[in-house]
């Protein structure tokens, strides 16, 4: 990846896997996403560089229209370079949740591994 390109996160790296509700709920969830170098090209990142970011998110999908009401980041922490930036948003192709890394400032040809783990408390309306 180069600087502000960005990459979706999805379930065991698979695009087909993309979550979203099936049916009229309202989720409660932790989220916690972790990415690290494990091959920095060119770019001004270190071998083993990383970025992390935990947090709450209120997630609710009616009528087949899905919104993020809430979110709180309650831990973030990154190693020298590794500015990037996680998003979290609804897919408008499904009304799923979209989980997106954009790449730090000095990326170049720079490969990473990412991680994403979720703690979802469903409740089905």
């Amino acid at each position: 990846m180069n600087a502000a390109q960005s990459v979706e996160v999805y379930w065991d790296g698979d695009a087909s896997k993309s979550w979203y509700p099936l049916y009229d709920s309202v989720y409660a969830g932790q989220i916690s996403c972790l990415v690290s170098v494990i091959d920095p090209g060119s770019g001004s990142q270190a071998y083993g560089g990383y970025n992390v970011e935990e947090d709450n998110i209120l997630f609710r999908s009616i009528a087949g229209v899905s919104d993020i009401p809430f979110t709180h980041q309650y831990f973030k922490d990154s190693s020298a370079n590794m500015n990037g930036t996680w998003t979290f948003a609804v897919n408008p192709t499904n009304q799923g949740i979209k989980i997106t890394w954009t790449a730090p400032s000095g990326a170049n040809n720079t490969t990473f591994k990412m991680r994403c783990i979720a703690r979802v408390n469903e409740l089905k309306l």
